[in-house]
């Protein structure tokens, strides 16, 4: 995201938070925990894992239920979380997306669109597609 926004602030208000990120070229994985909304910081530790390493980063957390003054997500967050992780897999279908484990694919936007949009249209044709530059694509529907 721009500038780290939503890291830091998922970080400030996650009971756990934890950033691993490797680097391909060092043969090195870089792991740190943060815990009760930043208040506790554990010490990175780093890893060398040789010509196994692969550049990614991943970032697990812990929502801090009780600062919201609830005691889970209802079931139209946990909707709305799939909802941006098809999102995120339709539209950058070379990176790897996974929601509680499972490998979400889709291989382009039309997927992604005609998924959502199946059985929406009856007899009529379902959506359609505009490359519209290099780097985006238009979904139309009627």
């Amino acid at each position: 995201g721009r500038h780290g926004y939503g890291a830091k602030l998922t970080n400030i208000f996650s009971a756990a938070f934890t950033v691993e990120t490797g680097d391909r070229e060092r043969g090195l994985v870089y792991r740190q925990t943060w815990r009760d909304n930043m208040a506790v910081c554990e010490r990175p530790v780093i890893t060398n894992v040789g010509s196994r390493a692969r550049d990614y980063t991943l970032i697990t957390f812990q929502v801090d239920f009780k600062r919201f003054g609830i005691k889970s997500l209802d079931q139209d967050a946990v909707s709305l979380f799939g909802r941006r992780v098809l999102d995120v897999a339709g539209c950058l279908p070379a990176l790897r997306c996974s929601l509680n484990g499972k490998h979400i694919q889709v291989a382009s936007v039309q997927a992604l669109a005609n998924k959502f949009l199946s059985g929406a249209f009856g007899d009529r044709a379902g959506p359609s597609i505009w490359n519209s530059a290099p780097r985006w694509e238009v979904v139309a529907a009627r």
